[in-house]
């Protein structure tokens, strides 16, 4: 019995332990679902206590009014806690009033074993009244564990004082009742203590369980109306590229005589956006397959300034068209990193893209990478628009927008950082945002040098 009394305290101290506003929320939740007990369970008192008045005529006749005032006072306090339990104090002092109270109405019942005779009736039938108490507080009245400990410990104590100091018991015939009555006082405040712990363990599973439940449904919610940005940026991506082709197409149909400069150009046309559905298709899989783990990486021996060179070769004719200067700034000497190269190009061609989207005509971006004790550290600057401190954190999500107001010079349905965030992650790293609204924005990640085997 007190390993299993142990293990429970162990295991609520260790794995049901919260985080202070975790706790805090419990302790609401705990207050809430137990407030309408509590007040049942206080009128429930409040009949017995006065109730049991009336065996008090047969059981102790010589004493009765004197019991009746100290049932009347216990009845009296209780109400007064029962009305308190309206106002809005009660739910920061609930466990100490609950406490309080139920010392009161413990020390009554002590106060009338005071006033019976050990070799009365009601010597023992109050005890017994004692031992109601003691289970009351553990498991009707939704006291904390450790305060009905404390508050039952404080009664048997003043049973204690009265049965030793008034009774007389530990010298007088009477002592093997007050041997047994104490073994049976010790066993309840186990096994009560026991029961304590198991409902309040029971109490944070349950909490835990709808908390859960909650984070699944908000997840739920917020899955649904990444559904619902999807369907609609999806659209929206694929119809521009589509009525473009349909209308160049239409165009070659309807003209006998075409000027080869002006088919050249709509040809132009048509491939610029087959390239730009084939690229929001690959974006699309590129992204499920990082989600579910089935991205194949293939890590080799890199050299940063020629991945770097690659990534700005893939698109500086965008660059050009906005007069936006790309620049680099690497050391002569660079050590290589051990990374997926064509994953790492991906990357790359994200972020400068994402420069280049809200980056004003004129505006510089500048990729530079240099030296750390085990890494190398790889950046991306732009003189662009920035971001907001309170949307740092969500750049990375799906479809997420930074800033819809301003003139975007490329489509996109916002994966090319959720893409890039995947990858480096899968590289051992994460990808770091500096950013001030006006002044632009610094995206930079570490990867690991290369080490010859």
């Amino acid at each position: 019995m007190f390993a299993r009394l142990i293990a429970l305290q162990k295991k609520l101290k260790t794995s049901l332990q919260f985080e202070p506003c975790l706790e805090e929320r419990f302790q609401n939740d705990h207050f809430e679902k137990s407030l309408p007990d509590v007040r049942a369970a206080l009128w429930l008192q409040i009949i017995l206590y006065a109730l049991f008045g009336i065996l008090d005529n047969w059981i102790v006749p010589e004493t009765k009014f004197v019991i009746w005032t100290i049932r009347f006072i216990v009845v009296t306090f209780t109400l007064l806690v029962f009305f308190f339990t309206y106002s809005k104090a009660f739910q920061r002092y609930m466990q100490f009033v609950l406490s309080v109270n139920g010392i009161v109405a413990g020390c009554g019942i002590v106060a009338m074993i005071m006033f019976s005779k050990p070799t009365e009736l009601g010597f023992q039938f109050y005890y017994a009244g004692l031992m109601l108490v003691i289970m009351y507080y553990y498991i009707l009245l939704r006291l904390r564990y450790a305060y009905a400990t404390i508050t039952s410990i404080i009664i048997v104590l003043g049973y204690e004082v009265v049965a030793i100091g008034f009774q007389n018991l530990l010298t007088g015939p009477q002592l093997p009742v007050f041997i047994n009555n104490n073994f049976f006082f010790i066993s309840s405040l186990i096994i009560g203590n026991i029961a304590g712990l198991t409902l309040e363990i029971y109490m944070r599973k349950d909490f835990l369980q709808r908390v859960e439940i909650e984070k699944a449904n908000e997840e739920l919610k917020k899955l649904d109306t990444l559904k619902s940005d999807f369907i609609s940026l999806v659209s929206h991506e694929l119809k521009t590229p589509l009525s473009a082709i349909r209308t160049s197409a239409e165009f070659l149909e309807s003209e006998d005589a075409i000027d080869a400069d002006v088919e050249k150009e709509i040809l132009n046309n048509v491939i610029v956006n087959v390239d730009r559905l084939t690229q929001l298709i690959n974006d699309i899989l590129d992204l499920s397959k990082i989600e579910a783990g089935r991205m194949e990486f293939h890590f080799e021996k890199v050299n940063v300034q020629e991945t770097i060179k690659v990534a700005i070769g893939n698109i500086k004719y965008l660059a050009l068209k906005d007069n936006i200067a790309i620049s680099i700034e690497i050391p002569e000497y660079l050590p290589p990193v051990f990374a997926d190269r064509n994953k790492l190009i991906i990357v790359l061609n994200n972020l400068i893209s994402n420069g280049l989207k809200f980056t004003h005509n004129g505006g510089t971006i500048i990729l530079s990478a240099k030296e750390e004790k085990d890494d190398i550290e790889i950046r991306v600057k732009d003189t662009g628009i920035g971001v907001d401190k309170d949307q740092i954190s969500k750049i990375f999500d799906k479809f997420y927008q930074v800033d819809n107001s301003f003139r975007r010079k490329t489509g996109g349905i916002g994966l090319g950082l959720a893409i890039s965030s995947g990858i480096i992650r899968a590289h051992g790293s994460e990808i770091c945002v500096e950013s001030e609204p006006g002044k632009g924005s610094i995206f930079y990640f570490r990867l690991k040098k290369f080490e010859k085997k």
